[in-house]
């Protein structure tokens, strides 16, 4: 007996479908945040070891009451995904960045925290470790007058950093390899997700794109899956909506094993699915907006450091699907902003 737009609003699949959507007021979030609170150094602190925790409970050792907390408290227990530990890192890298005055010391720390983390990217997930790539191009970019100043103690720090992913590279595939076996603790790392034989794994079928990668094979059949069938239902303009799942996934062999997933694993493809070319173009043009605010506050290279990894990390996996990603990722965005474009945003 209720009206169409009465249900969806009472429904919660709706809430859950359509997050690309509403996780975006976070910016308000944000910019209330940095409008009424300043950090300090306790807060900065308190970040950077709370980054290192992560790192400790995803490598080292997570703590069984942790687990049984999770396990009574909601539906499952998992551990830290490698797209939170990429934008965990990146927040902190950049308050770091922005509040603390030693630059020299600021930098450092930045290339140590890059050898501890690129390993534990690496194994998990290769679009992370892309994204990473971005970021640290990007950071190198945003602090290029001070690298150029400061040759010989770059190198020194580089060169701890490096022993740093060695052994960091030994914690996170387990091995019982040493330092001065460096040679077979990159290849095993790098082995173990074939990162450079996936370049090669390409080909097509029929008119179809394939992959000899299982992993990136099965996300390309759903993608053209998803185009193919906007196509023939006619929902290229404005998609499938949000109160079903996409007709792309509604197959058991692609809901994962617990038959749950529903993600396309691609944020792009994700919003054309649900809401079209319209929702598409205008999300693609809210972020054109974040870009050029960052940079008219800091630089270009500053927002695309920001902005960039995230949503390249978002085209091969289902980070922005899920809200706690975009909700942190928005907040964060409508933080750095200066109280002067408050109005601008």
């Amino acid at each position: 007996f209720l009206f169409p737009e009465i249900r969806n609003l009472i429904n919660p699949y709706v809430y859950k479908a359509s997050n690309y959507i509403w996780t975006l007021s976070y910016l308000y979030v944000g910019i209330y945040i940095k409008k009424y609170f300043d950090l300090n150094i306790y807060h900065i602190l308190i970040l950077n070891f709370s980054l290192l925790f992560s790192y400790f409970l995803s490598v080292v050792y997570y703590p069984q009451f942790l687990v049984d907390f999770f396990f009574i408290n909601s539906d499952k227990f998992d551990f830290l995904k490698a797209h939170m530990h990429l934008l965990f890192l990146i927040i902190v890298s950049i308050i770091n960045f922005q509040y603390l005055k030693n630059k020299q010391t600021n930098f450092y720390y930045f290339l140590l925290l890059s050898g501890l983390f690129l390993p534990l990217l690496i194994f998990k997930s290769r679009g992370a470790f892309l994204s990473f790539l971005l970021f640290f191009l990007f950071y190198l970019l945003i602090n290029i007058k001070f690298i150029k100043n400061n040759i010989g103690g770059l190198l020194i720090a580089i060169a701890i950093s490096s022993l740093l992913f060695v052994q960091s590279s030994i914690f996170v595939s387990d091995s019982d390899l040493t330092l001065g076996e460096t040679d077979l603790v990159v290849s095993n790392l790098i082995d173990n997700k074939e990162t450079l034989k996936t370049f090669f794994s390409f080909y097509t079928l029929d008119g179809r794109l394939y992959s000899d990668d299982g992993n990136i094979n099965w996300r390309l059949q759903i993608w053209q899956d998803v185009f193919i069938e906007s196509s023939e239902f006619n929902q290229i303009f404005f998609g499938s909506g949000f109160e079903e799942i996409i007709s792309a996934m509604d197959t058991p062999s692609r809901t994962g094993a617990d038959g749950f997933n529903e993600n396309v694993h691609n944020y792009f493809i994700n919003i054309f699915a649900r809401g079209g070319l319209v929702h598409l173009l205008l999300i693609l043009c809210v972020y054109i907006c974040i870009l050029k605010n960052i940079k008219d506050t800091y630089s270009l290279s500053f927002a695309m450091a920001i902005v960039l990894p995230i949503l390249t990390v978002s085209f091969f996996d289902a980070s922005m699907e899920n809200p706690h990603f975009p909700a942190l990722f928005y907040l964060f965005i409508g933080f750095i902003q200066k109280k002067d474009y408050y109005n601008k945003i």
